[in-house]
């Protein structure tokens, strides 16, 4: 079989999966469901399809993993994806208390004039309301 003939028929073959346009745009989603493909939105999500029947058919004909270092691997991903999160909103935090917060304290007195003078009408106008 000649290599064109080779590449012809894998590219027939796997057509279905091909996707050549935009994977992030609704038109995907679209294209996806119409090929009878899963649509899984986000990495944390597409984690257990590691460790379903037909991936561990599939890792375990190939001799490349077994059902337990799949497993494992979903462990770890889970993992490392809660390890992340939590550097992230750790950093956010940071980032508030030692910009935002400081920065915003650091405005207070030029603040609290304004602010105390729009309190002072609120509550006038609370006492207006209250007298009519």
């Amino acid at each position: 079989m000649a290599v064109h003939d080779l590449i012809k028929k894998n590219v027939t073959e796997h057509q279905r999966i091909v996707f050549n346009g935009n994977g992030y745009s609704d038109g995907w989603v679209e294209e996806a469901e119409r090929r009878g493909l899963p649509n899984i939105r986000s990495m944390v999500d597409a984690i257990p399809y590691l460790a379903t029947d037909k991936s561990v058919a599939l890792f375990e004909r190939f001799g490349v993993f077994t059902r337990a270092e799949l497993e494992s691997r979903v462990e770890v991903e889970y993992e490392t994806y809660a390890k992340t999160i939590n550097i992230e909103a750790k950093a956010m935090m940071n980032i508030a208390e030692n910009r935002l917060f400081r920065q915003s304290s650091n405005m207070q007195p030029h603040l609290q004039p304004p602010l105390m003078q729009l309190l002072l009408h609120v509550e006038q106008m609370s006492a207006f309301r209250q007298s009519c």
